[in-house]
């Protein structure tokens, strides 16, 4: 009963973000480094620059 609950909690928690943030939560790693890799080349260190903003488009 209780791991159900916590599936469940897990779940919704990991879906709330992704519609606030309009990405999965593992992505904010990735999307760091793509930033300041792009920051140190010089570039633009936008996520769209980078290419993050593909990840959930609607």
């Amino acid at each position: 009963m209780l791991a159900g609950l916590v599936l469940v909690r897990t779940f919704l928690s990991i879906s709330l973000g992704v519609e606030i943030n309009g990405h999965w939560p593992w992505e904010e790693t990735r999307m760091a480094r793509e930033k300041a890799r792009a920051a140190s080349d010089g570039s633009p260190a936008t996520a769209e620059a980078a290419g993050c903003g593909t990840a959930l488009k609607r």
